[in-house]
């Protein structure tokens, strides 16, 4: 029986965990840039659509804010912006909202209302 209820409690926090997924997204982009001004509002619009469910991370590719978005520029090799990073990885489709949307909704298990608009 000890078991039996292990396995449960295994089950649930596996559950909660799951349901509660943010996906990470790394946005490097620049001021001066005008193809990051255009993907800005696409970003923005993520945000806003996609709510608790996404953690962006804003870092200005060529002036870095403190040591810790100077070690993403580096760890990424960041020499061009704009570049979209969505959990750890590049992404390499067309900056368009609906790409990006597709491409963060993949990852959820269980996905939020946002993949379904």
């Amino acid at each position: 029986m000890k078991q039996y209820i292990a396995v449960l409690l295994l089950l649930i926090i596996s559950f909660i965990i799951f349901y509660r997924q943010k996906v990470e997204i790394i946005y490097f982009y620049s001021k001066d840039c005008i193809v990051s001004n255009q993907t800005d509002s696409i970003i923005e619009d993520i945000e806003r659509n996609f709510n608790r469910n996404v953690n962006v991370i804003y870092v200005d590719g060529f002036n870095p804010e403190g040591e810790r978005q100077k070690k993403m520029v580096d760890l990424y090799n960041i020499n061009s912006v704009p570049v979209i990073i969505i959990d750890g990885s590049v992404f390499k489709g067309e900056f368009t909202y609906e790409s990006l949307k597709s491409s963060i909704c993949e990852r959820f298990v269980f996905k939020p209302s946002a993949c379904f608009k």
